[in-house]
């Protein structure tokens, strides 16, 4: 098995011949321990939309309320909320109080 780290984090890995189990175990781990890390800039796991309600709340490091997403996104009040609720639901972002949010960063 062959492993190539790329300066941007790429992580390419070569089973040719090797042992596809330990690969797919090494990929588990990763995701496991490095995957979070990524949080910190561009969370990789998170769609375009869902991205777009994170950079808002990243932007405002003692919260935002979900009515600038709404405002910002174009979207509906119930929408904007929605989207707010489901990153705290994932981990990307906190409920300070009612209806405000901010990103876990």
């Amino acid at each position: 098995m062959k492993i190539r780290v790329e300066a941007d984090g790429t992580v390419e890995i070569d089973v040719n011949g090797g042992d596809a189990q330990a690969a797919v175990k090494l990929i588990r781990q990763l995701q496991r321990e490095v995957a979070p890390a990524a949080r910190k800039d561009r969370p990789a796991e998170l769609t375009p939309r869902q991205w777009e309600v994170f950079a808002i709340l990243a932007e405002h490091p003692d919260g935002v309320h979900y009515g600038m997403v709404e405002e910002k996104l174009g979207l509906t009040a119930a929408a904007a909320n929605s989207r707010c609720q489901y990153l705290a639901q994932l981990g990307y972002a906190v409920r300070v109080r009612s209806g405000v949010y901010k990103a876990v960063c």
